[in-house]
């Protein structure tokens, strides 16, 4: 299923593809995600362009501006 969707040509056609592999992968897939850490954020107003990713390798401080 992924090679065919890697292939695809239309966008269309290929979003769905990888949208069916998603569904495909969370049906029979040998993990189940019991637990998601989740974090709370504040920041001044003044600060821009920060970006708060899910894990603590991917926060980038380079881009923010205050």
């Amino acid at each position: 299923m992924t090679d065919a969707a890697v292939r695809e040509r239309d966008p269309a056609k290929r979003e769905q593809q990888y949208k069916d592999l998603q569904a495909k992968v969370m049906d029979e897939g040998p993990f189940i995600i019991m637990f998601q850490e989740t974090k709370q954020l504040a920041e001044r107003a003044n600060v821009k362009d920060f970006a708060f990713g899910p894990t603590a390798d991917v926060v980038f401080y380079r881009q923010v501006t205050k």
